[in-house]
């Protein structure tokens, strides 16, 4: 159904198919009645999309009406059915799809739906809808019964990408209804309300399948969309997880995963919230959150350190968040001339080398990002600042010192509307300066990781070719310069400090991000 058939944006009105011409039935058999749909609202929308974003009946559609099935005609741009005689003497209710598990008094929406894609780009994907009409109705108004999460997906990887499914979860809300929902019989709205007992797992959780193997362009210049209904909540809809499973071909799907939050306090019947995920090339399969580091600037992390082999001229991030080279040659041998040996990956630079990374005692008078040209950049120290420091409120998670498995030191990042995982491990030490290490399993790690969280390795740091402090403390540049020196991030197990000034010879970590 090209109903439920999104376009690029989604609408801020309801959209009318035929119900508002002079003479909607002209041309039409004499038996016909209009069928027509509303559109989601969307806080973030304007007036200009209206024209261009429509919910759309496919030819062949089936829908309920009063209890018996019929079949939609598209002609001329007008959805309608024949044979339906409309009761004169009483409302009656019409549903879509016509199996939808549904009655005059309750529906109840599925955690499950199967999705696919045209060839012109609509997403091809059955939303409960209900319509009351009056009687002698020459038109029947199907109203959705669900609100929407709208996934913008971008692919920078510059590889195809086959889109497997969406999942939207919440620890805390009612995302489906197998429990069924309530319909209003106002005769203008249906207002659906969620029902009261306390719901199962699987009423937290919503997924929508693709089955055609839609691929996502590669390059970056086209965003793929995906709508995915849930119950309207009532309340502030902080705590939902988007879940996006992608894959290349002959792979098994790849999880990228992230938090969302909408602009507006809550989700009611027919709005939709808008969350954006950009796939990025690197060494990790988890997509990081997004970090607020201003106060109207986001970003997300590359999902490893920066490394750099002087033989290839080769850039790339470490496999994994907690990677380091430390001791290893690269970092430790130079050749005569005072660089990094050829064949060896380095992770440990003087500051601003993006124009000499080889470089192992470098003075530069003036800043060159690494790696030019790919969009990804080192943070301002006042970045670095408002991140650890002045983001989000009192309560909200920034930081905390980590030991993963009892091997790996760092500090862990949290994103933006971050939500702790029940397998996460306890949080102590948060947003403290001076606290040590809090210990975390690998599995604790993986949650978080999952959640969208950051690991920024204990990598410690170079002095020429001596590498020091590897794992119990940890040096990350930013692109400010300092009197003769440069501001850097600073933490080990009794240190913190978001901006210190050093000398700009000494090697450290460098963690790029990029702005979305």
């Amino acid at each position: 159904m090209k109903t439920h058939a999104y376009l690029i944006a989604i609408v801020c009105f309801f959209i009318m198919s035929g119900c508002q011409k002079d003479n909607p039935l002209a041309g039409l058999p004499a038996d016909a009645v209009l069928l027509a749909t509303e559109g989601f609202s969307n806080p973030d929308g304007t007036k200009t999309q209206v024209i261009q974003d429509r919910v759309l009946w496919t030819d062949g559609d089936p829908v309920n009406l009063d209890g018996n099935p019929y079949t939609v005609t598209v002609s001329g741009g007008r959805a309608y059915v024949t044979g339906f005689t409309v009761p004169d003497n009483r409302p009656f209710f019409g549903f879509y799809p016509a199996d939808i598990n549904a009655s005059q008094t309750s529906v109840t929406v599925p955690n499950h739906y199967e999705s696919s894609y045209t060839a012109d780009g609509f997403q091809i994907l059955k939303l409960p809808m209900v319509a009351m009409a009056e009687a002698n109705a020459s038109c029947i108004w199907f109203r959705h019964v669900t609100a929407a999460v709208r996934v913008v997906i971008q692919n920078t990887t510059g590889s195809p990408v086959i889109l497997d499914r969406v999942v939207v979860s919440s620890p805390v809300h009612q995302l489906s209804g197998s429990r069924g929902i309530t319909v209003s019989l106002d005769g203008v709205a249906v207002s659906p309300q969620a029902a009261t007992p306390a719901p199962s797992d699987m009423e937290r959780c919503v997924a929508v399948k693709f089955s055609g193997n839609p691929v996502i362009p590669s390059d970056g210049s086209t965003n793929t969309e995906v709508q995915v209904p849930i119950l309207p909540i009532a309340t502030q809809t902080d705590g939902l997880t988007i879940t996006l499973y992608t894959r290349t071909p002959g792979d098994s799907p790849t999880r990228y995963v992230f938090s969302a939050t909408a602009s507006n306090p809550a989700l009611g019947r027919n709005i939709v919230m808008t969350a954006r995920i950009r796939l990025i090339a690197g060494g990790s399969t988890v997509k990081t959150g997004y970090y607020s580091v201003s106060d109207t600037k986001k970003v997300i992390f590359s999902p490893g350190n920066l490394q750099y082999q002087a033989s290839t001229g080769a850039w790339r991030f470490a496999q994994h968040q907690w990677d380091v080279v430390g001791n290893a040659a690269g970092n430790t041998t130079a050749e005569a001339d005072g660089r990094a040996s050829q064949p060896y990956w380095i992770d440990l630079f003087c500051w601003g080398t993006g124009s000499d990374p080889a470089a192992l005692s470098a003075n530069e008078s003036s800043f060159s990002e690494w790696p030019a040209s790919t969009g990804w950049h080192t943070l301002a120290s006042t970045e670095w600042a408002y991140l650890l420091q002045a983001r989000g409120d009192d309560d909200t998670p920034r930081y905390v010192k980590a030991s993963i498995g009892g091997q790996h030191q760092g500090l862990i990042l949290f994103p933006d509307n971050y939500i702790h995982p029940a397998d996460g491990g306890t949080l102590t030490g948060l947003n403290t300066p001076g606290a040590g290490w809090t210990s975390f399993s690998l599995a604790n790690w993986e949650a978080m990781e999952a959640a969208g969280a950051v690991f920024l390795p204990a990598a410690g740091y170079r002095d020429g070719t001596t590498v020091a402090n590897v794992g119990s403390e940890g040096n990350y540049w930013s692109l400010t310069p300092y009197q003769t020196g440069a501001h850097r991030l600073l933490f080990s197990g009794n240190d913190f400090s978001a901006v210190n000034a050093t000398p700009r010879t000494y090697g450290y970590s460098v963690r790029l991000v990029k702005e979305m």
